[in-house]
């Protein structure tokens, strides 16, 4: 097996390299590096597009909204801005977490003001989310359905 024929077949295959779930620094706290950083990774990389999918989490009652949604949206504007410079595209999306466990669900196709809206459910569960805010133009999927501590979700929750 040749790896390297491997990955040339791949890449004639498979035209655009895309990232779907990338974070930045400092709205979630698993990334380590700023917006500045992860368009230059990427444009190294040879990738196409992200998905910037950062983490959209109640992390204390004391958590002011205003002040995390406005930090939220300049990291997805500043890596906008940044990918146009670079050729690369920015997808906007969100990683979501309810309160009532661990659970982490991606969600692409989403705006500014669903992210407001969003974030006001995320104390009342999937079941209650799935329930009351359409997501018409939108997918939904559980995010690392395997890691440890995760609860697997009822499928027709999801997209």
């Amino acid at each position: 097996m040749n790896i390297n024929k491997i990955k040339e077949d791949l890449k004639s295959e498979y035209k655009y390299r895309i990232e779907l779930h990338a974070h930045s620094k400092p709205v979630s706290p698993c990334s380590e590096i700023p917006p500045e950083q992860l368009i230059k990774v990427y444009k190294d990389l040879g990738f196409d597009a992200i998905a910037l999918t950062n983490h959209l989490i109640i992390y204390n009652e004391n958590q002011k909204k205003d002040e995390y949604l406005k930090s939220y949206i300049y990291d997805y504007e500043k890596s906008l801005e940044l990918g146009e410079k670079a050729g690369i595209k920015v997808l906007f999306g969100t990683e979501i977490r309810f309160t009532e466990n661990n659970n982490d669900y991606l969600i692409y196709g989403i705006d500014k003001v669903m992210l407001g809206e969003i974030y006001d459910l995320l104390p009342y569960g999937i079941e209650n989310f799935r329930k009351n805010y359409p997501l018409d133009k939108s997918v939904f999927i559980q995010a690392h359905p395997f890691r440890n501590g995760i609860e697997l979700v009822n499928p027709a929750l999801l997209d």
